[in-house]
């Protein structure tokens, strides 16, 4: 019995390791010939930059924030560089603890004001909102502790646009990121609902004034596997599913979504 176990519990993992890794391999080809056709769209972010007031619509970034005093304001600020012609972003701190708040205040001059909202969408008590002066596009919200779910709720009470940007405080946007995932908006506006971006592991990289100037691998062993990891998840598996037209999730760290 011990003998029948072990040969069907070795079988399994054959034929589940050839399974799941022809699967891959499917997906590594169609992600080829769908990345392919993806550069195309270089042309048309050109195209858009001459023209961007007229065509680009307008984006609503949310970013929902908890204990992010060491990251947020390189994260905003990288917001803040972002090419595109209309966009505001929501920083919405979710009860920190720490210095968030004052660090974000205290850089960008920050003055409390009185911004419409739908409390509808959440009851979580707001302690104030904040406006730039030097950036009329950058709001901040102090809220209670609610949960990255219940900040982006207050953060689309908020939202003056109707396309929402969801992404992690802690993430540093390239420059045309908002071009490339609102491009299916621009082609389809009828039927698109969301579209999502690549999310790249940012350790190794040597970042610069909110910018990335150099792409590189970490030391760390398990940085690196996350390296491998995020590759074939994004570059083959999402990519490759998107051929068939069956992307499975969109990524919390940066996707945009109508705000209906």
């Amino acid at each position: 019995m011990i003998t029948a176990l072990v040969l069907g519990f070795f079988n399994f993992s054959i034929y589940y390791y050839l399974t799941v890794n022809s699967i891959y391999l499917l997906l590594l080809v169609t992600a080829y010939f769908s990345i392919r056709e993806h550069k195309k769209t270089t042309q048309l972010i050109d195209s858009l930059k001459n023209r961007a007031p007229v065509f680009a619509p307008p984006i609503s970034i949310l970013a929902p924030a908890f204990n992010e005093e060491k990251s947020i304001v390189d994260s905003a600020r990288s917001f803040l560089k972002l090419a595109y012609p209309r966009f505001e972003i929501l920083i919405i701190n979710d009860g920190s603890k720490d210095e968030t708040l004052s660090r974000l205040i205290q850089e960008f001059r920050l003055e409390k004001v009185t911004l419409p909202h739908d409390p509808m969408i959440s009851k979580t008590e707001i302690r104030g909102t904040y406006r730039s002066p030097v950036h009329p596009n950058l709001v901040v919200i102090d809220k209670a502790n609610g949960g990255k779910a219940d900040a982006l709720n207050v953060g689309i009470s908020y939202a003056s646009h109707d396309l929402l940007c969801n992404v992690d405080s802690d993430s540093v946007l390239e420059e045309e990121a908002l071009f490339k995932v609102a491009i299916p908006f621009i082609r389809d506006p009828e039927r698109t609902i969301a579209s999502g971006g690549t999310i790249r592991v940012i350790n190794g990289c040597t970042v610069k004034r909110s910018t990335i100037t150099k792409v590189a691998l970490p030391r760390a062993p398990i940085a690196l596997a996350q390296v491998v990891e995020y590759t074939r998840a994004f570059l083959c598996g999402r990519v490759g599913w998107n051929a068939f037209n069956a992307t499975l999730v969109i990524s919390g760290a940066f996707g945009l979504f109508k705000k209906s």
